[in-house]
């Protein structure tokens, strides 16, 4: 089963208090998932839809693009710089 499916089954089982009790472990168990690992993709997810705050996928990406550009142009004007 993909991490896709097992992140919207879990979704799924979350939307329902009496089922949503350790239905990381069961689900992780069933699908031999980490529970943890579901966990984190779930609660990604939640983030990336809105549902829960955090710093979005698509943030975190561009955040990351952006510090790779600002060393670059550090290191350029460092050996422009030296010469």
């Amino acid at each position: 089963m993909s991490c896709g499916r097992a992140i919207r089954l879990a979704l799924e089982v979350l939307e329902d208090p009496d089922r949503a009790s350790g239905c990381f472990r069961r689900i992780g168990q069933e699908l031999d998932i980490s529970p943890d690992s579901l966990r984190g993709w779930v609660r990604q997810t939640q983030v990336d839809t809105g549902q829960r705050p955090g710093t979005k996928n698509s943030d975190a990406q561009r955040l990351a693009a952006l510090r790779s550009e600002e060393r670059f142009s550090r290191n350029a004007e460092t050996d422009l710089v030296c010469r």
